[in-house]
């Protein structure tokens, strides 16, 4: 249903759509008709290919990425709990923000989707009752796809992450 959209602005419209999908609606799966095929007119592939028969060469449409963020890191058998997003005088999170959290036995993802088109703000990340292991964020923007950082403690605990503007940030990591 779509028109031809490569852009990074249609990656963002798919993962707000996913965030609504999986933090609103509740779903618990969703699946994507047209992973990888010839297509320039309808918009429905993740991969791009230069033929019908699915030759060797192909490129990544940026809503692979977004997309991505949820399917790639969000473990199957992953229970959704509620997340609270507090801003502060120093560093105010934009309107614009949605936020998800996921938690599999020791494990937890957190995805930020922000569709601030001109505000990055810096984000304190904790789980009441938990105390991080490890902690690993990716980036996806019009400019860096997954981009991979490590994520040390503060003196308090708590880990930050910087959030681009117009971009959506998949944070990963264990228990302790």
């Amino acid at each position: 249903t779509d028109t031809y959209d490569q852009s990074w602005k249609n990656a963002m419209q798919w993962a707000t759509t996913f965030h609504n999908y999986l933090a609103v609606s509740n779903l618990n799966a969703f699946v994507w008709w047209a992973g990888a095929r010839q297509c320039t007119s309808t918009g429905e592939n993740l991969l791009q290919t230069d033929a019908w028969d699915f030759s060797n060469s192909y490129y990544r449409i940026d809503r692979y990425y977004s997309i991505g963020q949820f399917s790639r890191y969000i473990q199957r058998g992953s229970t959704r709990v509620d997340v609270e997003t507090k801003s502060t005088t120093a560093n105010r999170i934009p309107k614009d923000l949605s936020a998800s959290a996921y938690i599999k036995d020791d494990t937890y993802t957190i995805v930020l989707v922000n569709k601030s088109k001109s505000k990055a703000f810096d984000a304190l990340l904790e789980i009441d009752g938990k105390d991080f292991d490890s902690m690993v964020s990716y980036t996806s923007s019009s400019s860096v796809k997954w981009l991979r950082k490590k994520l040390n403690p503060s003196s308090t605990g708590k880990r930050s992450v910087t959030v681009p503007k117009y971009s959506v940030v998949t944070i990963t990591g264990r228990f302790k």
